[in-house]
């Protein structure tokens, strides 16, 4: 555990449930009740850091997310669980949660959301490419594949 980074874990009081409304993408609102206790307690913990300029560091949010849920962490909830569960709190329950260089942050405006779909369009057509090139097929060509994949299922 990071010492720098328990001074860091400020959880806000707030209602959770007012937290996802205000953060939501889009409607409807069905699941908001069934938040676990683990997205509960990042959301909590997000609250604190509104905003690009005050993000939290995904190792300071991973000691604070522990120091949430099991005051004496036995067994450590892992870095990979906590971003499968953002990308969860984000593709199911649209809550905009932001993540940058710096960490990860409840974004606030239209422009820190386009600048999280600007990365992660980067990094996915990034991906995309490589891909293409192992596979010695052209952009274009495994892009048009992977349309025709996707439309199917």
């Amino acid at each position: 555990m990071y010492a720098w980074a328990r001074s860091q874990c400020t959880i806000p009081t707030a209602n959770i449930t007012g937290a996802l409304r205000a953060t939501r993408l889009s409607e409807p609102e069905a699941g908001m009740e069934s938040l676990k206790n683990l997205e509960a307690a990042i959301l909590r913990i997000l609250e604190g850091y509104q905003g690009r300029e005050n993000a939290i560091s995904r190792d300071a949010l991973v000691d604070c997310v522990n120091d949430d849920i099991r005051p004496i962490p036995l067994f450590p909830i892992s870095d990979r669980t906590i971003r499968k569960t953002i990308k969860h709190l984000i593709t199911q329950h649209g809550v905009a949660i932001g993540s940058c260089h710096d960490g990860y942050f409840m974004a606030e405006t239209s422009d820190e959301i386009e600048a999280v779909c600007r990365y992660y369009d980067s990094y996915g057509l990034s991906s995309l490419f490589v891909s293409s090139k192992l596979r010695k097929i052209e952009m274009r060509d495994y892009l048009g594949q992977l349309s025709i994949k996707f439309s199917n299922q």
